[in-house]
């Protein structure tokens, strides 16, 4: 199974019974400059007690209907981790912040970012913006600054 794990800062202070945040819808660009789309049916959210502008966001189970290659076909969880290590830049990075007459928060930066999911062929990783860990049965992919910047800058677009 595939797991995401990243940390959003936000402009203020979350409100758990206040504010309505819900992230997914992703749409990154690889190697080939092929779209890949992908979200997740289940996920949870956790806000940092010593810092309650950020919020650390766990999303699992690939959701069929909208993660897919290039071709339109769902993704396994192998076909999905080989196209994510070949990732050069993210266009989507969606954050459900509510309507217009939900309270206002709004997203500044995603701190940290990663996948884990089964261990699949690893050569075509771009090693300047992942950091690949090979663990026993599985792979975890983190962001390195550099793709972080990138995503920040779609953040900042929106």
């Amino acid at each position: 199974m595939i797991e995401m794990h990243c940390t959003i800062t936000f402009d203020r202070k979350i409100k758990k019974d206040h504010h309505y945040i819900s992230p997914g819808g992703y749409r990154a660009v690889n190697l080939d400059n092929k779209d890949l789309h992908f979200d997740f049916t289940l996920s949870y959210g956790k806000i940092n007690t010593k810092n309650p502008t950020d919020l650390h966001y766990t999303a699992w189970k690939l959701d069929p209907d909208i993660s897919i290659d290039s071709n339109k076909k769902p993704l396994s969880d192998e076909d999905f981790m080989k196209e994510l290590l070949k990732v050069t830049d993210f266009k989507e990075f969606f954050i459900y912040t509510g309507e217009n007459d939900d309270p206002e928060i709004n997203p500044v930066s995603i701190k940290s970012l990663c996948f884990y999911g089964p261990k699949t062929e690893t050569r075509n990783v771009n090693s300047e913006l992942w950091a690949l860990e090979k663990l026993p049965g599985a792979n975890l992919l983190t962001a390195k600054h550099e793709m972080l910047e990138k995503i920040n800058a779609v953040l900042s677009n929106r």
